[in-house]
């Protein structure tokens, strides 16, 4: 082969490769302004080992992430929750999506607890004083130097619990639409019945919102991760709702 055609083959090539690469840039321009999973599916099909291919890839996951997620929102069901989560058990809206089946699966008011009188209601334990120590019968025999934490009122005027040494974990007992008046009463009943289990936590309300309608989430803690999950544990075992919440 002489120079000449060498040369000339070596330009074709180099021109047919140029404009290979700008097609694909082309195509890649044109599947980021749809922005759609069919838009980059497509750029993958013509590309397979493109220079874009795990941007694609990354673009078509996060896309489907928020379609599965979205279809879950319009159902709100627990189901519809735990089909994201099992297609996505790690994804972008895998925390929000735990929480509501927390608080569907928790979400019961008692017979005839909407009716009940406040004053009919035990109070919650005062705080006690800083440098005095808790009650004995109140802290467990392997925390007898740790003062049980108190309970203090929240901004928001909701029961909140003051921080322990015990761990940052929490327990959550149940998600009520009865006000906090029901849970409180619901903790009194739950803590005589597992005494051993809940007599050296602090309860702690919060109120959220959920579709337009106000719940009441009741939690107990301060625990660490093993401890939370040994207390579920025994409720469930004992047919009461628990579900171990993160910090």
């Amino acid at each position: 082969m002489s120079l000449r055609r060498y040369s000339l083959f070596s330009s074709l090539f180099i021109v047919v490769l140029l404009a290979g690469c700008s097609r694909q840039e082309a195509d890649w321009g044109k599947a980021q302004r749809a922005d759609t999973i069919a838009a980059y599916q497509q750029y993958l099909d013509d590309y397979p080992q493109g220079l874009h291919g795990k941007d694609a890839q990354a673009r078509v996951s996060a896309l489907v992430d928020e379609r599965e997620w979205q279809r879950a929102i319009r159902l709100n069901t627990p189901e519809a929750y735990q089909v994201y989560l099992g297609g996505h058990p790690d994804g972008a809206h895998a925390a929000d999506a735990r929480a509501r089946i927390s608080d569907f699966v928790l979400a019961h008011t008692p017979t005839g607890a909407e009716e009940t009188d406040e004053s009919e209601v035990p109070p919650l334990p005062p705080p006690p004083l800083e440098a005095e120590p808790a009650p004995a019968e109140l802290v467990p025999p392997a925390a007898v130097t740790t003062p049980a934490p108190g309970v203090q009122r929240g901004p928001s005027g909701t029961l909140a619990a003051l921080a322990g040494t015990a761990g940052n974990y929490r327990i959550q007992l149940g998600a009520f639409s009865g006000g906090e008046s029901v849970a409180r009463r619901v903790w009194s009943t739950l803590k005589t019945k597992h005494a051993a289990t809940l007599g050296s936590l602090t309860p702690r309300v919060e109120s959220i919102k959920r579709n337009g309608v106000t719940l009441w989430r009741l939690q107990a803690g301060p625990l660490d991760l093993a401890q939370a999950r040994a207390a579920c544990a025994k409720l469930k075992a004992a047919g009461d709702a628990c579900a171990v919440v993160s910090p």
